[in-house]
């Protein structure tokens, strides 16, 4: 319940200023008081942003350890939905079984019924979780994937992209924007917290490398490169637990 409104003022040369500010529709009750400027949002966003941007190099060390994860995910997952398929394979032959017995009429009408409604939910739940066992890693490589992506320079996205990446990158911190009293306010995702924390100290130890010796360098980035991989696996945990308790 946010408008924006432009208001001009007159310079005592004679030109005109044109000012934004952020205010309360009052379509409703509303206890919010005074206006921010558009200036003033925005220095609240890049601080906002200052806190999850990501280099270059951050990325595409965050894009290797998440190709790490998902093949150590993918054998994981393939050793899973081997057991899921004798499941589905011993569930389908009793239910063919349960057809001959109905067939030959060793079993009466409602029996077979009754039999075979029970052994079609345990085939369609151990289908399900075949397809959700093969989806899960991809779901979750995209989505981290693309949030580093996004987030991947994003004070310059921000400056000058469009409205819609705009609204991209902030989407990609998390949800629930409320301005309120001249104060942005942001849910942040929390499995994106690991980010939160590192991101800022990463950019500084990375801006501190250049200046090294070569072998220092190397070793300095070594060992970045060792905690970044093990912030990108705090990410990956942090998705699935938040999935599980979903």
């Amino acid at each position: 319940m946010i408008t924006a409104e432009k208001k001009k003022k007159k310079l005592v040369g004679g030109g005109v200023n044109y000012h934004t500010y952020y205010h309360c529709t009052r379509k409703r009750p509303c206890s919010q008081k005074g206006a921010v400027t558009e200036q003033d949002l925005n220095d609240q966003l890049y601080e906002l942003l200052d806190i999850y941007e990501l280099t270059p190099k951050l990325y595409e060390w965050g894009v290797a350890a998440l190709n790490e994860l998902a093949k150590e995910e993918i054998k994981q997952r393939d050793d899973v939905q081997a057991m899921q398929f004798d499941s589905i394979a011993t569930v389908q032959k009793k239910l063919d079984n349960l057809l001959d017995l109905a067939e030959f009429g060793s079993i009466t009408p409602e029996v077979y019924k009754q039999r075979s409604e029970k052994f079609t939910k345990e085939l369609k739940k151990a289908q399900e979780q075949q397809a959700k066992t093969a989806e899960n890693v991809q779901n979750w490589y995209e989505i981290v994937g693309k949030t580093l992506e996004t987030l991947t320079n994003a004070n310059e996205k921000f400056a000058k992209g469009e409205i819609s990446e705009k609204q991209q990158v902030l989407m990609a911190i998390g949800q629930n924007h409320v301005l309120y009293n001249g104060k942005l306010l942001i849910t942040p995702n929390k499995w994106l917290i690991p980010v939160q924390t590192h991101a800022k100290t990463m950019r500084e130890h990375l801006n501190l490398v250049r200046t090294m010796p070569d072998k220092i360098r190397d070793e300095y980035e070594n060992a970045l490169l060792k905690t970044w991989y093990t912030v990108v696996k705090e990410v990956r945990t942090a998705i699935s637990s938040l999935a599980y308790a979903s």
